[in-house]
């Protein structure tokens, strides 16, 4: 009943456009491919998504799976992301208060640049939130990054509105949390063909 009204109609076209023209803006097409791949081969695709508030944009970051960690809730939607990262010491004074940084992780800054230092990025519904009090820290979802270089050390407690982490899981089978995807039917066959091209060259060795 609402779509016949033209008030209504000439804002969702309003909307419609905007939300085309902040993809546009962004580099959402282009991080969907390797989105894609993921999902694709390994079943299962994490994307990250912030603001880059000097450019005035969206940023979409597709995570390696080797990095991330999920769980889900009782319903089956992944609600809980965990990811350990490596980022250069010179990028982590950038990111982080100097101040809250170990004294390894700014003596690497100054004098090693380029030595990757590790953190914890962690994500999940926030169960403490206090509702009426309006701060980073009371907001549906938790943000905590901690660098685990020695004795672990909060740098950044925060929020979001809605969880910054798109998972996406091709298919899932029975209590499972993490996806399948196509080439896990085919993996017999993989192994198999593997096997053989190995077979194969090994005889033309001898041959030869």
């Amino acid at each position: 009943r609402l779509e016949r009204i033209a008030t209504v109609k000439r804002w969702e076209w309003e909307v419609e456009n905007l939300m085309y023209s902040a993809l546009q803006r962004s580099n959402f097409y282009e991080s969907m491919h390797a989105y894609f791949i993921d999902g694709g081969s390994i079943g299962t695709a994490t994307m990250y998504i912030e603001e880059d508030v000097g450019e005035g944009k969206i940023v979409y970051s597709v995570r390696h799976p080797i990095e991330v960690f999920i769980e889900q809730n009782r319903y089956g939607k992944i609600d809980t992301v965990h990811r350990k990262f490596l980022l250069p010491a010179r990028e982590t004074v950038k990111m982080f208060d100097e101040s809250k940084l170990s004294d390894k992780a700014k003596k690497a800054a100054t004098e090693r640049p380029d030595e990757d230092i590790e953190f914890l990025h962690c994500t999940g519904p926030n169960d403490e939130k206090v509702y009426g009090k309006a701060d980073n820290n009371n907001m549906d979802i938790y943000s905590y990054y901690i660098e685990t270089t020695g004795a672990d050390v909060l740098l950044q407690s925060s929020g979001y509105n809605s969880n910054p982490y798109a998972v996406w899981r091709y298919r899932t089978n029975t209590n499972e949390r993490y996806g399948r995807s196509p080439s896990h039917d085919a993996l017999v066959d993989i192994m198999g063909l593997n096997q053989m091209s190995k077979d194969i060259l090994h005889m033309s060795h001898i041959q030869a």
